[in-house]
């Protein structure tokens, strides 16, 4: 039983082909890549928003716990595509592995510049818990969260 969205089940399904092939709109990017460059832009945002690290730390936090509990998404397309892909060779886990890598470094680079201690434990220990919040969302529904008192 498939529990990804149809959005997901379908970026997933046309994997093979779109890593290998220009997209129809001529990027020559596949569906993950312009999801991983959204993303890229988001960060973009919160950088021009709030020029102090902490700031930006503390938006991107305020913006990840909206979207988790939200109920409106399936948790992360990229993580959802990987889970469908069982090949441990595909081209599409490079650009995923690629976009999570670049997520990571991106939190460790904002910890570091806020002065925060051990910036990597931080990124990891944040980046590990919105991935589970996501899979929690899904899993006990938005409601099940605690969304604070």
């Amino acid at each position: 039983m498939r529990l990804l969205s149809s959005r997901a089940r379908k970026i997933a399904s046309q994997l093979a082909s779109a890593t290998r092939t220009p997209s129809r709109a001529g990027s020559g990017s596949s569906p993950l890549q312009r999801l991983a460059e959204r993303a890229k832009l988001s960060w973009d945002r919160l950088e021009a928003d709030h020029r102090d690290p902490s700031a930006q730390l503390r938006a991107w936090l305020k913006d990840m716990a909206t979207h988790v509990a939200s109920g409106d998404e399936r948790g992360c397309p990229l993580a959802n595509a990987a889970v469908e892909l069982p090949e441990k060779d595909h081209p599409a886990r490079r650009v995923i592995e690629a976009f999570k890598t670049a997520q990571r470094e991106r939190l460790v680079e904002l910890r570091t510049a806020a002065a925060l201690a051990e910036p990597d434990m931080l990124a990891d220990e944040l980046f590990l818990l919105l991935e589970g919040a996501r899979v929690a969302a899904q899993s006990i529904g938005p409601h099940g969260l605690v969304t604070g008192s």
